[in-house]
């Protein structure tokens, strides 16, 4: 299963927003039947940033989702 996720994230925001980012991946990527996850912000939009984690089953996921 594949977890994405887009934000738009004004250029003020992005030091409490990568933080926070930091964070979830931290608590997702802890789970047992997740794969890995990434984020970042596009290129040509640097306002634009995507989210994205890969889990073994759809339980994974779940579970992955219980700290939040």
């Amino acid at each position: 299963m594949l977890l994405v996720c887009r934000f738009a994230v004004p250029p003020a925001d992005v030091p409490t927003f990568a933080a926070r980012t930091a964070r979830a991946l931290e608590l997702l990527t802890a789970e047992a039947g997740c794969l890995g996850g990434a984020a970042g912000r596009a290129v040509d939009a640097p306002d634009r940033w995507v989210l994205t984690v890969r889990f073994a089953s759809v339980n994974a996921y779940r579970r992955a989702l219980a700290p939040f």
